[in-house]
């Protein structure tokens, strides 16, 4: 049919505007620090790595050695601004539409980066496919359990 788009066209529009929404989501981010009961001002991340960690890569070979050089550019930047990394809150998460997952073995200062299938960050459960699958299932289950909740305060079975 003329004038319909193919089913991979909508799919790789879908993946792009999901990525920018990702990035805008996690990038240009306020933060404020707290030094005992000091409270900074509010200011915008303007710089850093997290710019580099949202690319779009086409060559699944060059995916690797990008990720390798964010990660580089990651260390730098937190030993220059005597930051840390919690790798025990670290999830390494690719974003494609591809069927076969990417065998990644990321690492950050020689220290492996665990790959996960969905992980939730700032309230929001991203999966690999982008489906919003588990973020819909999350909410639905804490909708219901506050529901069970109210049921249970108002008398009703």
């Amino acid at each position: 049919m003329e004038g319909v788009p193919s089913t991979e066209t909508v799919k790789t529009r879908y993946l792009s505007k999901s990525f920018n929404w990702i990035k805008g989501f996690l990038c240009q981010r306020s933060f404020r620090v707290r030094y005992g009961s000091s409270l900074s001002k509010s200011k915008i991340l303007k710089t850093g790595p997290h710019k580099m960690l949202f690319q779009k890569v086409n060559a699944v070979k060059s995916i690797e050695t990008k990720l390798s050089a964010a990660l580089n550019v990651l260390g730098v930047w937190c030993d220059a601004n005597n930051m840390e990394v919690n790798l025990n809150k670290s999830y390494c998460l690719t974003f494609s539409l591809m069927h076969r997952t990417l065998d990644l073995q990321p690492k950050y200062k020689s220290i492996q980066i665990p790959l996960c299938d969905n992980f939730k960050y700032l309230g929001v459960t991203f999966d690999r496919k982008l489906t919003w699958k588990h973020h819909v299932e999350d909410i639905s289950n804490r909708a219901m359990k506050r529901l069970s909740a109210l049921k249970r305060l108002a008398g009703a079975r």
